[in-house]
């Protein structure tokens, strides 16, 4: 587990990570979910999603997205969505309330490859399809359903082609649910297109406005890539403007990933050199004046050759994740995730978020999705269930912090005591600050755990010494004695 940047970790029990320490702004790990049927080669963690309490987690390698919920601060597997076998279901998935999408490129039911979408709706008690959709113009080896989103009654699919499609350019198409079906609303192309440009390999959607990726785009460069802006207005789509990076290059690959929200949007640039070969980029635009302009250049304080800082972002709430799934920090390629928060207009990196528990080749971050405060964090090739059976993390990254000493309650080890050291010298995960007369483990009662820590500390506190007197010494001697059994036995029994 990590709690922030440069943090220590004192301890896990079981899935659920509790920080020993943090700073202010720095985030937590909350728990790590990994499918209760998971198997090897699953890629559990490939694409991921959350919407409120509610996360999607695809697993292609085994044409399989799972959705969990939120419920007395764990997230339980709620069910499992499945696609035709070999068709990559789960490749690419959303949530936005109780619609899912989820795409399956290789689907075969409009050709070889062709590619689908599944819309699912959660009726109360589960989670139905409601429909299976094609490309309208659907064709072999198109791979409809690389990448997908939906907000309210708009869902977005985005289909890029091949090389075995040298003269696709790629498409978008929109579809809007109404009258109880998903209706093909139109596709998106790019007034420019050529073949090859993986037009369609990221799309993202908010209200009236969509984006789509072109990251093999050649506008500055052999796949220096771009991003293409559409508008609805009066139930018409239109381009309103092509993105391209104000120093782009060859290869940079601007437009692998793509996230809107409201008038700011950003960009990955995965492949660009800013600090070392392939080390990322991220671009952030704003919509100003009725157009959108270039505002900042992100990159990991970090950042390194390889790490590939971009491959995956999402923007929610001025708060915005963005992915180095390549990054070395925790073992080569064990992948990280950086978190970034809008301040004044600008954006100012808060944390570097890595498993508790870091592999070599776990990449970790391939999927990355934020929204309320927190983001899960996929890493499809995890061994926990078997070689590449993959996992997704889920961490508070804001939230309330009721005691104003630096730390979200969420991770805070005694969220009603300011307590910025988070200091919790036995590493039950309650903090120091929360310990009560008599009650050594702060749990708002004296019990079996405490006399524990009684005998304990009338035998030599160790680094718990502070901690030992303020709940046991009863005498107020300055000493854990058996002079304060009676105090403890009081308190044990409720009395005064």
């Amino acid at each position: 587990m990590r709690c922030g940047m440069g943090i220590l970790v004192a301890f896990v029990v079981g899935a659920v990570g509790v920080c020993a320490r943090a700073t202010a702004l720095d985030g937590c790990e909350l728990e790590k979910i990994t499918a209760a049927d998971g198997a090897e080669a699953d890629q559990f963690g490939f694409a991921v999603a959350i919407d409120g309490d509610v996360a999607v987690v695809g697993a292609p390698g085994g044409d399989a997205a799972y959705v969990y919920r939120l419920v007395a601060g764990v997230w339980e597997q709620e069910q499992r969505l499945t696609g035709a076998p070999g068709a990559e279901f789960g490749f690419a998935a959303d949530v936005d309330g109780d619609v899912i999408v989820v795409g399956a490129p290789r689907d075969d039911a409009g050709g070889d490859r062709a590619g689908a979408a599944h819309l699912f709706r959660f009726d109360g008690l589960q989670w139905v399809e409601q429909q299976k959709v094609l490309a309208d113009d659907a064709a072999a080896f198109r791979f409809f359903g690389t990448s997908v989103a939906v907000d309210g009654d708009t869902a977005v699919v985005g289909s890029p082609g091949s090389l075995l499609l040298p003269g696709f350019e790629g498409s978008a198409e929109v579809f809007l649910w109404s009258a109880n079906l998903w209706h093909f609303e139109g596709a998106l192309t790019p007034s420019d297109g050529a073949g090859r440009d993986q037009f369609g390999v990221s799309v993202s959607v908010l209200d009236n406005v969509v984006c789509v990726g072109s990251n093999e785009d050649d506008d500055d460069g052999s796949r220096s890539g771009s991003v293409y802006v559409y508008r609805r207005s009066a139930g018409e789509w239109s381009e309103e403007a092509k993105l391209t990076a104000s120093d782009g290059a060859a290869f940079d690959e601007f437009g692998r990933s793509v996230s809107v929200g409201g008038d700011q949007l950003i960009v990955g640039a995965h492949r660009r050199d800013e600090d070392g070969a392939d080390s990322g980029v991220v671009y952030a635009f704003d919509y100003a004046g009725g157009t959108w302009g270039e505002v900042q250049k992100l990159s990991a304080a970090d950042a390194g050759a390889g790490d590939q800082f971009g491959f995956g972002v999402s923007l929610s709430g001025g708060w915005a994740v963005v992915s180095a799934w390549l990054d070395d920090e925790g073992g080569e390629n064990a992948g990280a995730a950086y978190v970034f928060e809008r301040v004044g207009g600008l954006w100012a990196e808060r944390d570097k978020l890595v498993a508790h528990d870091p592999g070599v080749v776990d990449e970790f971050g391939h999927g990355v999705s934020v929204d309320g405060g927190r983001a899960v964090v996929g890493a499809w090739l995890d061994d926990d269930n078997g070689d590449s059976s993959g996992s997704a993390y889920v961490f508070a990254i804001a939230g309330e912090d009721s005691d104003a000493d630096g730390v979200i309650d969420a991770c805070d080890n005694c969220p009603g005591v300011g307590n910025p050291g988070q200091a919790d010298c036995d590493g039950d995960g309650s903090g120091d600050a929360c310990v009560g007369l008599g009650d050594f483990d702060g749990d708002g009662a004296v019990g079996l755990t405490d006399y524990g820590w009684f005998l304990g500390c009338a035998a030599g506190a160790g680094e718990c010494a502070a901690v030992c007197l303020a709940a046991f010494d009863f005498d107020g001697d300055g000493d854990v004695d058996f002079g304060d059994f009676g105090g403890f036995q009081r308190a044990f029994a409720g009395m005064p």
